[in-house]
């Protein structure tokens, strides 16, 4: 019996997928995927270039455009769309002859309800808005709500998602499917400002200091906790390929000699770790109030792709002491020249350039300068150029493969 019974979408994922098929058996990204695992080694090549249109996806495949009616479905017609978005785009991202799908966890709270006490928003209604955490960790007695994320999954049900998803895809392309939750994503400043609210978390480092420590010292042991059950579990997938919508992390130190093919280990896995809360914190206190917690749990991993928003003015010593470091994000809140005096050829630098002066000119001349100045600050570093953080397209979607095509003519100059 059909586990997707009459669904209208059936025949149009059928289609998307043959042509993600059709387009990912492209001998370019072979070489996109040996340029990647150049550069993530820190083999000096040409830069990469990378588009990632976040917020704007929401323009790109819009939900009124989806003809799926089941959610699983949706979610596959949705993927198989972005995915052709990319090729449309033709930035360095590689094509992967595959769909993911995120497992049913058996707690299907929203990330920052899953360490406890359930956090209220204050939202302003607009799409892409601002919004508040109001604070779900007021008072002593509330710590004693805070409890370690349930890593499981719902068995029955994700069977039940991933029958649906094989039989529309039938046979054309495969299905990788993601058991855990947030994948590798590390940021006890971000998890602390969910729980204590923003505002408060910064105030708490002065008024309330043993608050703070009590919080990171609990967000440390968590996290190790969640993860380590997840290795223990089974539930990690090794992730230095193309983890959709993220860098691709082809590398040539991953997964770790010894690793026996079958049981992936975290430190098999890059992670991902930032600590955008803490921009405006003094590097002491970061030091003292993050650090000390965050990179214990950064050393489990094989590998680390640091920051994103984030300004690191100031505080690059501290990142240089990051256990298995490799990536450092250069946000456009960064001074680019005092990255690479810092970090120098030791790590790779993630360059994101500024996407409100793009979207506001859609300027290709501009575009063209704003690279070049950078590729000769850059100099000889392992450096890639990502576009990233569209609030909107203003109705033009067609500036991101200009973006992206003005970037690799600039790239290929600095090979």
């Amino acid at each position: 019996m059909s586990s997707i019974g009459n669904d209208p979408g059936t025949a149009t994922i059928r289609d998307l997928a043959q042509r993600v098929a059709q387009e990912a058996a492209d001998p370019r990204y072979d070489e996109l995927r040996r340029l990647w695992w150049k550069h993530n080694s820190l083999i000096k090549d040409r830069p990469m270039v990378l588009c990632r249109p976040v917020s704007a996806w929401a323009e790109l495949v819009p939900a009124d455009s989806l003809v799926s009616h089941d959610p699983v479905l949706r979610a596959v017609e949705r993927h198989l769309r972005m995915k052709l978005w990319k090729v449309e785009i033709a930035d360095d991202d590689v094509l992967e002859p595959w769909v993911e799908l995120d497992a049913v966890w058996a707690d299907p709270s929203p990330y920052h309800d899953m360490w406890g006490p359930h956090v209220e928003l204050s939202r302003t209604g607009d799409r892409g808005g601002t919004f508040a955490y109001n604070p779900a960790v007021a008072s002593e007695e509330d710590f004693a709500l805070l409890r370690v994320p349930d890593h499981r999954i719902d068995e029955p049900a994700t069977a039940v998602a991933l029958e649906k998803a094989e039989e529309a895809l039938a046979d054309i392309l495969p299905v990788r499917l993601n058991r855990v939750r947030r994948r590798n994503f590390i940021s006890l400043g971000n998890t602390a400002s969910y729980l204590f609210g923003l505002d408060r978390l910064l105030h708490h480092m002065v008024e309330r200091p043993e608050w703070v420590h009590r919080m990171m010292a609990f967000l440390r042991d968590a996290h190790l906790a969640y993860f380590q059950s997840a290795e223990r579990d089974g539930l990690l997938a090794r992730n230095d390929y193309t983890t959709f919508n993220h860098l691709p992390r082809y590398v040539k130190d991953l997964p770790q000699p010894d690793f026996d093919g079958t049981h992936v280990r975290l430190k098999d896995l890059w992670a991902e770790p930032e600590n955008q809360e803490f921009t405006v914190v003094s590097p002491a206190m970061c030091e003292e109030f993050l650090y000390q917690y965050q990179n214990p749990v950064q050393a489990f991993f094989g590998l680390n792709a640091f920051g994103c928003c984030e300004s690191h003015h100031r505080k690059w010593h501290l990142l240089r002491q990051m256990p298995n470091l490799r990536m450092v994000s250069v946000s456009p809140w960064c001074d680019l020249a005092e990255a690479v005096d810092e970090m120098g050829d030791h790590y790779a630098l993630n360059w994101r350039v500024n996407p409100s002066d793009i979207i506001t000119a859609m300027d290709p001349a501009q575009m063209r300068q704003e690279i070049e100045d950078g590729l000769r600050i850059a100099g000889h570093t392992c450096i890639n150029i990502v576009y990233q953080d569209i609030e909107t397209l203003k109705g033009r979607p067609d500036h991101l493969r200009t973006w992206s095509a003005v970037a690799k003519e600039v790239a290929a100059r600095y090979a």
